[in-house]
C-alpha cells in the first residue's frame, strides 16, 4: 500500500519554486547568449581578421555556453513542472486507492509501465511517497481488472467464468484447499513466472496485468492446449489476503451461473505459491466502458443492471454476500456470434450471509470501494443483501448520470458525504432524460438506512424492469 508523507505538499511547493527560478534563469541565459551570438556574428562578417577571432570567442564564451546553460535550465524547469503535475494526479489516485499497483498506475495515466515505475520511483526518492505494509482494498476511482491488448483494436481481459455449454448445469469443479499456510504465499517478482510449468499442467506464457494484491497471466494447459487466465498472489501476502484468495476460489465456482465467475482449478506451485485457473475472455469492464462513454443509453443500462442483478441474486440465494459491487467488477464479455453478456467478477470479498457479519477486518479497516459503499459498510456495521442492493443501485446511478452518487477529490470527503447526505435524484444531474420513476427506484435502492431499501435484489430488479424508456428526443441540459 502506498502512503503519502507529511512533507509531500512542502516538496511540491519547493519543486514549483525551483522550476519557476530555473525557467526564469533559462530565459535570461538564452536572451544573454542570443545577444552575444548576434554580436559575435556581426564581428565575424564585418570586422577584420582580428575581429573574426574575437567574434568567434564571443560567440562561444558569451553566446553558446550561456545559451547551453539556459537550455539545460529550461529542461529541468519544465521537467519540474511536469513532475509536479503528475505527482498531483498520482496523489489524487493514491489517496483514493492506496493499493494501486504499478500496472494500474500506468493504465490510469496512459503511459508505459517503465515510465510509471520512474514516476513512482522519483516520488519515493524525494521522500513524498512511501510504501506501507498492509494494503486495504479501497479503490477510487476504480481501476479495473487487469487487461491487455492482444490484438490491435481489441482488448483481452482475464475473466474467471464458466464458458462450457454445460457450465450452468454442470457440477462445479471440486477444489482441494490447502489446510495450512505455507511460505512463500506471494510472488515477489511476477515476471519470473513467465515460462514456468506449474504442477506439470499450466505453461505460463505472459503476464496480462497486476493489481494491488494479485497478478494475472495467460497460461496454456499442456495436455488440452486450451488457454486460461492464471492468477497468483503478489508480494508478502497476509493471512487475510490468502483467505480472500481462498474464498474467490471456492465461493463463486459453487454457483454454476453463467453470469458469475467460476474457477476451474485452485492449487499450489511446487514452491507453495497458490494460484487460480480461470477463463480468458475478450471484452471490457463496465468501468472501462464508462470511461469511454461517460453515460449509457437506458436500453444498455437496463440490460446490464438486470443481468448483473440476476447473477447477484443467485449468489444471495446461495447464502453469499458479494460486498464489492462496482463497475470494475462487472465484465462485459463479448464472444463472436453471440450477444454481449454481463459477468460478475471478483468474489475475493465474498462472505456467507450472517447477521453478525461485519465489513471490518481484524485490524479495524473497512473493506470495499467507497464510491459504491453502503453507509453501514463505512461504519463497520452488520451487512446483509441490502448492502449489495446499494452497490448495484450506485452502479445504475453512474451508468445513467456518468458519476457515482457521491464523487469527491478524496476518500475522506466521499465518506463524509456518504454518511451525511442523501444521494441526489439522478434526473437532476443526468445529461439525458431519465425514465419516469427512476428517481424513486434509485432513491429507495440508495437509502441511507438499510430498512428503507429494497429487501432483495430481485425486488429492486422488478421495479427497474418496469420503467419505460424516456420519451424520444427529450433532453436535459445541465
Amino acid at each position: 500500500m502506498w502512503t503519502i508523507t507529511d512533507r509531500a505538499e512542502h516538496v511540491r511547493t519547493m519543486v514549483l519554486l525551483r522550476s519557476v527560478l530555473l525557467t526564469a534563469a533559462a530565459v535570461a541565459l538564452l536572451g544573454f547568449g542570443t545577444f552575444w551570438i548576434v554580436i559575435g556574428t556581426i564581428a565575424i562578417f564585418v570586422g577584420d581578421e582580428s575581429d573574426v577571432r574575437y567574434g568567434g570567442l564571443v560567440m562561444v564564451l558569451g553566446g553558446a555556453l550561456p545559451a547551453l546553460a539556459g537550455a539545460i535550465a529550461l529542461y529541468f524547469g519544465v521537467r519540474g513542472f511536469i513532475a509536479r503535475s503528475r505527482w498531483k494526479s498520482l496523489f489524487t489516485a493514491l489517496r483514493a486507492n492506496p493499493s494501486l499497483g504499478i500496472q494500474d498506475i500506468a493504465t490510469a495515466f496512459g503511459i508505459p509501465v517503465p515510465q510509471a515505475e520512474r514516476m513512482v520511483g522519483g516520488a519515493m526518492r524525494v521522500g513524498i511517497l512511501a510504501m506501507a505494509s498492509d494494503p486495504p482494498v479501497h479503490s477510487i476511482p476504480p481501476l479495473p481488472h487487469p487487461a491487455v491488448s492482444l490484438q490491435p483494436g481489441s482488448q483481452s481481459f482475464t475473466l474467471p467464468s464458466a464458458l462450457s455449454p454445460h457450465a450452468a448445469s454442470a457440477r462445479p469443479p471440486s477444489i482441494e484447499l490447502p489446510s495450512q499456510l505455507q511460505t512463500p504465499i506471494g510472488v515477489q517478482n511476477p515476471s519470473q513466472l513467465v515460462g514456468r510449468l506449474l504442477r506439470g499442467t499450466y505453461q505460463v506464457e505472459t503476464m496480462l496485468g497486476a493489481g494491488g494484491m494479485g497478478a494475472v497471466f495467460r497460461a496454456r494447459h499442456v495436455r488440452t492446449g486450451r488457454r486460461y487466465a492464471l492468477k497468483v498472489l503478489l508480494g508478502d501476502a497476509t493471512v487475510e489476503s490468502f483467505k480472500r484468495f481462498e474464498r474467490e476460489a471456492t465461493a463463486a465456482s459453487s454457483l454454476g451461473h453463467p453470469g458469475i465467475i467460476a474457477v476451474h482449478d485452485f492449487d499450489r506451485s511446487e514452491e507453495g505459491l497458490p494460484f487460480l485457473v480461470m477463463d480468458l475472455l475478450e471484452g471490457e469492464t463496465l468501468a472501462q466502458r464508462l470511461e469511454r462513454r461517460r453515460q449509457l443509453l437506458w436500453s444498455d443500462v437496463r440490460r446490464i443492471a438486470l443481468e448483473a442483478g440476476d447473477a447477484l441474486a443467485v449468489a444471495h440465494e446461495a447464502g453469499l454476500l458479494h460486498r464489492d459491487i462496482k463497475p470494475g467488477n462487472l465484465f462485459l464479455a463479448s464472444t463472436s456470434g453471440k450477444a454481449e453478456r454481463v459477468v460478475l467478477l471478483d468474489f475475493g470479498l465474498v462472505k456467507p450471509l450472517d447477521p453478525r457479519a461485519s465489513r471490518v477486518t481484524a485490524s479495524g479497516a473497512a473493506l470495499g470501494t467507497p464510491l459504491y459503499m453502503a453507509p453501514e459498510q463505512a461504519l463497520g456495521e452488520s451487512l446483509d443483501v441490502r448492502t449489495d442492493v446499494y452497490g448495484l443501485g450506485a452502479v445504475v446511478f453512474e451508468m445513467v448520470t456518468g458519476a457515482p452518487p457521491f464523487l469527491d477529490s478524496s476518500a475522506a470527503a466521499v465518506y463524509a458525504r456518504l454518511l451525511s447526505q442523501n444521494a441526489p435524484p439522478p434526473s437532476s444531474i443526468a445529461p439525458r432524460a431519465c425514465p419516469a420513476g427512476l428517481d424513486d427506484v434509485l432513491g429507495r435502492a440508495l437509502a441511507k438506512s438499510p430498512a428503507a431499501r429494497y429487501l432483495s435484489v430481485r425486488a429492486f430488479l422488478v421495479d427497474l424492469a418496469q420503467l419505460r424508456p424516456p420519451t424520444a428526443g427529450s433532453t436535459v441540459l445541465v
